[in-house]
């Protein structure tokens, strides 16, 4: 396997002559766009290929972004002749039920209720339990677990993260039903980016419920901080940090207000998670900023926490033997990256910065799940109405992930 490096600004992931564009934001602001054809073509096969009734870009732009009327921006594949080239086709084939864009276009702005999280749990498992995502590749090429991921993860910011800096809103004040609209839709399109993993799919029905449900109160933390410096970059002297894919705030953080919120209620809840958000500031968010992670980097991350899996309780010893070997074939590929792509044999410090990173995210989220008790205790908020911690094993509710 072989790290192809490219003299453009994409990252690549790739054996033998498979490239893939990543997605830059550097692209979106320079307005490298897609033809209208071809990306109404291209989504239409990868999100609703189920469907056969036309539908645009900006249609689709609608269904996912659930609080813009902004066009959806630069498709990741660059332009039509590149992807060809590269051989690369999507070839994702989904049903009505477990459509990822259903799931993305139900997302309303609201606040939810208990209903609302049991349906979120479900429609997850329904893609955890769906069919592999499938990277049509040429014959004989063959795709590590890091890849595979890694174009997942590039599939995720391609859906999840369509804005460019200009088109976000910077304000200290939020909006607490984007947040949930935007956290609900990101559970789903973090479960499909899941499914191009082999290696994942191989796992039973309840040890993949329980390695999401381990990885999505983590990631969440995670994706947010990464990808407010691959969109505001990773140059840019101002603090800003995205709350979804359409609200960020400054190093002052902000509040949380909507009609049902009073100003006390929103007072506490920002006095409450005041600490938190400076640990996450300073142990995260800067740290990040610092080791200016590409794609394959951060997917190596996010790895490392998936397979990492020898404490979850109620795993197989299939699984955890499966997370062990995919853990040594991670170490394998990213070592492969560094040489062929960054062309870097020295890179144990690099290596060392990122595991310290991850021991840095357990730790503060381990904080912020106390933060969340506390919140119950005062009754600031109902954290049932929306899935964003993990659930324990002796919770009903995780039932509805894996069974």
């Amino acid at each position: 396997m072989v790290w192809k490096k490219s003299s453009d600004t994409s990252a690549q992931i790739g054996s033998n002559n498979f490239q893939l564009s990543v997605h830059p934001k550097v692209q979106k602001e320079n307005n490298h766009s897609l033809d209208d054809d071809f990306e109404r073509n291209y989504l239409k096969k990868s999100i609703i290929k189920d469907t056969d009734s036309e539908c645009s870009s900006v249609e689709i732009a609608k269904n996912i972004n659930l609080y813009s009327n902004q066009k959806m921006s630069t498709n990741c594949f660059g332009n039509e002749s590149n992807m060809l080239n590269n051989s690369i086709k999507d070839e994702v084939i989904m049903t009505s039920d477990d459509s990822l864009i259903d799931n993305v276009d139900d997302c309303k702005h609201r606040i939810r209720n208990g209903k609302e999280y049991k349906n979120q749990l479900v429609k997850i498992k329904n893609i955890l339990q769906g069919p592999e995502r499938i990277i049509q590749n040429v014959p004989g090429q063959y795709f590590t677990p890091l890849q595979t991921i890694c174009y997942g993860m590039n599939e995720f910011e391609k859906i999840a993260h369509p804005f460019n800096k200009t088109e976000i809103l910077i304000s200290n004040n939020l909006s607490l039903k984007k947040f949930a609209a935007y956290q609900e839709m990101s559970s789903y399109v973090l479960a499909d980016a899941l499914m191009y993993s082999k290696e994942f799919c191989q796992l039973s029905k309840r040890d993949k419920g329980l390695l999401f449900n381990n990885l999505y109160p983590i990631f969440t933390v995670l994706e947010k901080i990464y990808f407010s410096i691959r969109t505001f970059g990773h140059q840019d002297s101002r603090t800003l940090i995205l709350f979804d894919n359409a609200q960020a705030h400054d190093e002052n953080f902000g509040r949380v207000g909507e009609p049902e919120f009073s100003a006390e209620v929103s007072n506490s809840v920002y006095k409450l998670f005041a600490p938190a958000n400076q640990i996450m500031l300073n142990s995260l968010y800067f740290n990040l900023k610092k080791l200016n992670l590409e794609l394959p980097e951060f997917t190596y991350l996010i790895c490392q926490i998936l397979w990492s899996v020898d404490d979850i309780i109620g795993l197989s010893d299939h699984a955890k033997s499966l997370g062990k070997n995919v853990l040594i074939s991670l170490n394998n590929d990213l070592h492969g990256y560094y040489c062929f792509n960054k062309n870097s044999q020295n890179y144990a410090y690099a290596l060392s910065e990122i595991m310290k990173f991850i021991s840095r995210v357990l730790s503060y989220n381990a904080s912020k799940k106390e933060i969340l008790i506390a919140g119950r205790i005062f009754e600031l908020f109902d954290p049932i109405n929306l899935y964003h911690e993990k659930i324990e094993l002796d919770n009903p509710d995780l039932e509805l992930l894996t069974k």
